[in-house]
């Protein structure tokens, strides 16, 4: 049986591109199940525009991948990309904050170090804050056009839909 750390499990992931009037168009990868607040805090709070382009992604650790590699490359689209693990003690009020994020192998630097500017000067020399990169692969699902979206499970219509037939029901 394999001793596997919770953070090298597979992970579902959204590939989509961003872009904003200051910067050039960048990949981003989400986990699913945050896609949608993700979405709206990028584009409501820091303005970028999120491209309707989106792909289904699975990410599985660097070793699980070289075990199933002739699996994996049949499947789809794979890039090399990082699972960055966050870890942060915030001392002052006794606690750590943890968090991932998932960046391609070219951008692992400079995306620590974008994430490390947020921190403080303390928590960046405490022992305890790090950020650890986990190597991984994504392998991405085929390409989704407008006759066949992909479905993340928010859609709005039915319920506005609903809604408007029980405001006529009061009505009458």
């Amino acid at each position: 049986m394999l001793n596997i750390h919770p953070y090298q499990e597979s992970q579902k992931l959204i590939r989509c591109r961003v872009s904003s009037k200051c910067n050039p168009p960048s990949t981003r990868y989400i986990e699913l199940e945050n896609y949608k607040m993700w979405e709206y805090m990028v584009t409501t709070k820091h303005g970028l525009i999120v491209e309707q382009d989106l792909s289904l992604c699975l990410w599985v650790h660097e070793e699980e991948f070289i075990r199933n590699e002739d699996i994996y490359s049949r499947a789809g689209s794979v890039s090399p990309v990082n699972r960055l693990l966050i870890l942060i003690n915030d001392e002052a009020h006794g606690y750590y904050y943890s968090a991932s994020r998932f960046v391609p192998l070219k951008e692992t630097e400079k995306v620590k170090e974008i994430l490390l500017s947020h921190t403080s000067s303390t928590q960046r020399q405490d022992e305890y804050t790090n950020i650890e990169v986990i190597p991984g692969y994504t392998i991405e699902q085929k390409s989704h056009t407008e006759e066949e979206p992909l479905v993340l499970g928010l859609s709005t219509g039915p319920l506005e839909e609903l809604r408007a037939a029980a405001e006529l029901e009061i009505e009458d």
